[in-house]
């Protein structure tokens, strides 16, 4: 009953939820340096969202972000860290403003 009731709460809310895309381009650098581990963490991000007019106050919007992303892991790990050592992250976006 209660999977239920959570399943058409989110598909009301899913119904209700206006977003808005603030962004047309944004630039973002984030560095988390090395603490009591060895380990530093430094991301690069690029963002732009291209705006297309289909009809009056009605858009569609193309975008893109690109991510890169670079471990500098020196603790020791289960696994192979050569691997994570710089990670590239692409992300397409589409969207309609009604």
């Amino acid at each position: 009953m209660l999977r239920k009731f959570v399943a058409l709460f989110f598909l009301i809310l899913y119904n209700a939820i206006n977003a808005q895309l603030t962004d047309l381009a944004r630039l973002e650098y984030s560095y988390i340096p090395k603490n009591n581990s060895g380990d530093e963490y430094i991301r690069l991000s690029a963002l732009v969202n291209y705006p297309i007019e289909i009809k009056k106050d009605a858009y569609f919007i193309v975008g893109a972000q690109y991510n890169r992303i670079y471990l500098n892991l020196r603790d020791n790990y289960p696994f192979d860290k050569s691997l994570l050592e710089t990670i590239t992250v692409l992300v397409y976006q589409f969207g309609i403003h009604l």
